[in-house]
Parts: structure tokens; C-alpha cells; sequence
């Protein structure tokens, strides 16, 4: 349907369109158009007057009325169709591949259709449950002591871990939605989850899709779009969809990994802190994450797999490791042919960089934090280094010359230092991402080219386009490359 018909034929009766209207004229008019349109379909499946109406029922009243106490379809196993059960006997579908949306089992279900045996199967590791303690207290089977339909221990003494979340029905609040993300995250590391509320579909779809937002920088509208396409009525209310559209602002502003705005090394440091998770805030402490998926996804591409990071134990920070740990190689495990060609690629890439600024690659506004290592496993290597370039240009550098004086002096004492066990110890992060970018291209290039790597580490450091460093960086990463790895032999 053309734009304006669009815009004429939309009725505000059951959509979420016109709250975001502004927020959308803030946008550039083809991002409008875009989202204007997808949003006019966007709409909640009850009206927010309903959602009122529901939501200042009493609870006993609402199982009667609307999900027929007893006998609620949600909380039974006979009305559903077999390819509505994708665990047997629960209403149940799998939105991702390792996120699976179900209405609340009950003690019931446990029993009769072997659910924790179908969970240990079907790899699922974790249950999160959204509901509050004694919710739908009248629908299916009585609720069990604990509050719930069912009792929690009976997963956890099977290893199953259970998480409760205590959304309102028909709502959310999206200041706490990305501290839940983060936990479904962790969940999901250690296997496939299960998320539940009463019916498994307005605040379990909108846990799902928030998932999305963050973990894939999808759109509120894209992710609404895949949940409902797998599991159809998800995501009920208009709170929910405005809560996600909120969240999709909040996380397109502040949890992309290019900054769309100039920001302090240290501030884009604290963002980064705020929207990872927390298993892996500690490991990008000073170094931006995305420098760090550069970094592997070069290093995967000239050793393949003959190179890791050797994180130490203890917590004192060394500069030369930082949080990341110490690089080490084996030379031999790829072709020195093969790895000239790879290097040689890297090489021209950075030539053409420090002459020429190159615009970002098309999609780099999908790059979040969380998802950055994820994207760039499988781009190019010069679309990778196009997209470091913009971002190191795209942070506010230094203020003083003190400032690029103190990395200069520290890049010297290091390689003074090269042959001794002597510690250094600095908070600046921008230096430890200094040290950590020629840590890892002084491997990844050969010397000739260190001189041009040099010349990008002025431009991205000290904001000089002419070289600052004079040999400084080059001369560290000759001693560099020759400590950690001695001569390279070509024998093979």
C-alpha cells in the first residue's frame, strides 16, 4: 500500500502509531516512511482499553471470565494441536532455535507427560518463569504451596535452573527488561530455556523480543514480526509493544557498538559496561569490545586456529594483557605462503585507510555490543577494517598533547622493558586498547607495513593524520613481535 493511503487508512483504535510519531520525525524521512508503515501493522491483539478493563479485575474474577477458571485451555493439554506442542502436552513453541515460548506447566504436565524428561532431551537448561506469586490462582489445576502451578524444585533438584521475573500481566517495566535480557543471555550459555508466563504469550513474547532488540539490534517491529510468526498472539497488550518500542530507542541509542555520536573513550567504556553482560563486563574492562572482535576475527583469518588469548589468574592488571590475556601463536600451524597472502590483504586494506576515509559498511547500525563478535565472523577482512577506522574516528581522542606525550613515553618504556618481568600498571583504557591493537597487528602484518599502522594508531589516538608517534609504535612492535614470538622461520 502506497505511504500516504497508509497513513490515511490507519485507525489509532488498536495500535501504538501515534504515541512514537514524533519519535519517528526525529528520524530521517526514508527511516520514517520504513517504520511508519511497518508499525501501521504492528498492533496489539486487545486494546488498551481491555488491557484496563483486565488489569482492574480482580484475579479470581479475571480466571472466570476470561480464561474459564477450571478448565482454562492454557493451563490443559487437550485443545491443542500437535504442532502447537512442541514439548507433548504444553501449549509450547520454539521462537529461536534455543528459546522456547510455553504457557505454565502444571504439576500435571510434570507428571503425565514426563516434562522433566522432555526438557533434559530437548537440551533445556533453564525455566523462567514471569508470573507473581499466586497469579491465576482459580485457572487449571490449584496452585501448588509454592505459589505457582507447579513446584520450582522439582526442576532445580533435576538440574534444571529456574529464574522468576515477576512481570505484571499485561506489562512490563522497561527499566528492568535489560537486567532480564542480560539473564536470559547468561541462561542461554548454558543451554536451550523455556520462558513462561499464564498463556506464553503477551509477557513471554515480549521477553522474547526484547531478547532480539538487544542481542540482535533487531527492531521492535522485526522482532514482534518473529515471535508471532512462531508462536501466533503473542505479544497482547499495547504496554507491551510500547514497552518494546521504548526499548528499542533506549538500546538503538545507547547499546550500538559505532557510537552514532562523538563520546569520550571512557564514556562509551561506562555504556559498554551497561549493556553487556555481565559475564563479559570484566573482560572488556578497558578494551572496547568491538576492538577485540577485530582483532580475533584478523587473527582467525591470517592463523585460522593457531592462536588464542592466555587470560592469567590473578586479578593485578598488566598493561601489556590488560583483561584479555597474553597472545600467543604457533607460527608453524599455518603455511608461510598462505599466511603472507592473508597478511598482504590486511596490509592494503590499511594503505588505502590512510589515505582514504571509507564510509561504513551497509548494516553497521545492526552492530551492537552484544552482537559485534557474532557479525563480524562473517564479513570480510576489509569491510572489518573499514568499520575499526570509523570507529576509532568516531571517539573523541585526547585533548592534550600531555596525553599522547604520556601513551608515546609508555610505548617506549615497554620496549625497553621487553626483556625484563618488570609490571606496568596505568588506568587510562584508551592505552591499554593502544597497546592491545599493536600487540595483535604486529603479528597480523609484516614489518614493512608497520610503519602505515603507525601512521592509522596517529590518526585514531591522537587525531593527527601526519605521523606523531615517529617510530615510537613501530619500534614497539618489532620488539614486541621478536619477545613474544623470536624469529619466524619459513621452513615450512
Amino acid at each position: 500500500m502506497p505511504f500516504p493511503e497508509t497513513l490515511a487508512g490507519i485507525s489509532n483504535k488498536n495500535s501504538v502509531v501515534f504515541p512514537h510519531f514524533l519519535y519517528l520525525l526525529s528520524a530521517d524521512s526514508s527511516r520514517f516512511r520504513e517504520r511508519f508503515c511497518v508499525m501501521a501493522t504492528v498492533k496489539p491483539q486487545y486494546s488498551s482499553i481491555r488491557s484496563k478493563i483486565v488489569q482492574n479485575t480482580p484475579d479470581s474474577i479475571q480466571c472466570k471470565l476470561y480464561c474459564k477458571g477450571r478448565t482454562c485451555k492454557y493451563c490443559n493439554s487437550d485443545p491443542w494441536k500437535e504442532e502447537q506442542q512442541a514439548l507433548k502436552g504444553l501449549y509450547s513453541n520454539w521462537v529461536t532455535k534455543d528459546i522456547l515460548a510455553m504457557s505454565r506447566p502444571t504439576a500435571e504436565h510434570i507428571d503425565r507427560h514426563d516434562l522433566l524428561g522432555q526438557l533434559k532431551r530437548n537440551n533445556i537448561r533453564s525455566v523462567i518463569n514471569l508470573q507473581h506469586v499466586g497469579e491465576h490462582a482459580s485457572c487449571g489445576p490449584p496452585l501448588h504451596k509454592s505459589g505457582f502451578s507447579y513446584d520450582p524444585e522439582n526442576f532445580m533438584s533435576n538440574g534444571i535452573y529456574f529464574y522468576n521475573f515477576l512481570w505484571p500481566d499485561f506489562g512490563a517495566n522497561v527499566n528492568s527488561v535489560l537486567d532480564n535480557v542480560k539473564v536470559v543471555w547468561f541462561a542461554l550459555q548454558q543451554g536451550r530455556i523455556a520462558v513462561h508466563c499464564h498463556a506464553g504469550l503477551g509477557r513471554t513474547g515480549a521477553l522474547i523480543a526484547a531478547y532480539l532488540i538487544w542481542s540482535e539490534m533487531q527492531t521492535a517491529e522485526a522482532a514482534v514480526f518473529r515471535v508471532r510468526r512462531a508462536r501466533p498472539n503473542s505479544i497482547q497488550s499495547a504496554g507491551q509493544i510500547d514497552m518494546l518500542m521504548k526499548f528499542e530507542e533506549m538500546v538503538m541509542h545507547n547499546g550500538r557498538a559505532i557510537p552514532g555520536r562523538p563520546i569520550s573513550f571512557d564514556a562509551y567504556l561506562g555504556l559498554q559496561r551497561q549493556y553487556l553482560p555481565s559475564g563479559q563486563q570484566r573482560l572488556y574492562t578497558h578494551i572496547p569490545k568491538i576492538i577485540r572482535a577485530v582483532c580475533d576475527r584478523l587473527l582467525h583469518f591470517v592463523f585460522d586456529s593457531s592462536q588464542k588469548f592466555e587470560r592469567k589468574l590473578d586479578s593485578a592488571h598488566d598493561l601489556a594483557e590488560c583483561t584479555v590475556g597474553r597472545l600467543k601463536i604457533n607460527w608453524n600451524g599455518v603455511p608461510a605462503s598462505q599466511r603472507k597472502r592473508t597478511s598482504d590483504v590486511i596490509s592494503e586494506t590499511l594503505s588505502t585507510l590512510c589515505v582514504n576515509n571509507s564510509d561504513l559498511p551497509k548494516h553497521s547500525k545492526t552492530i551492537g555490543f552484544v552482537n559485534v563478535d557474532t557479525v563480524f565472523k562473517t564479513w570480510s577482512v576489509d569491510k572489518v577494517l573499514v568499520t575499526l577506522h570509523n570507529f576509532m574516528v568516531a571517539l573523541k581522542r585526547p585533548s592534550t598533547d600531555q596525553e599522547g606525550n604520556e601513551l608515546k613515553q609508555i610505548l617506549v618504556d615497554l620496549t625497553h622493558e621487553q626483556n625484563t618481568d618488570k609490571k606496568r600498571s596505568f588506568d587510562q583504557a584508551w592505552i591499554c586498547s593502544a597497546v592491545h591493537l599493536c600487540n595483535v597487528f604486529c603479528c597480523l602484518i609484516e614489518e614493512p607495513s608497520f610503519f602505515e599502522f603507525e601512521q592509522l594508531m596517529s590518526i585514531w589516538f591522537l587525531s593527527q593524520r601526519n605521523n606523531q608517534f615517529n617510530g615510537v609504535a613501530v619500534e614497539y612492535m618489532n620488539a614486541q613481535r621478536s619477545k613474544m614470538f623470536g624469529k619466524i622461520g619459513d621452513s615450512e
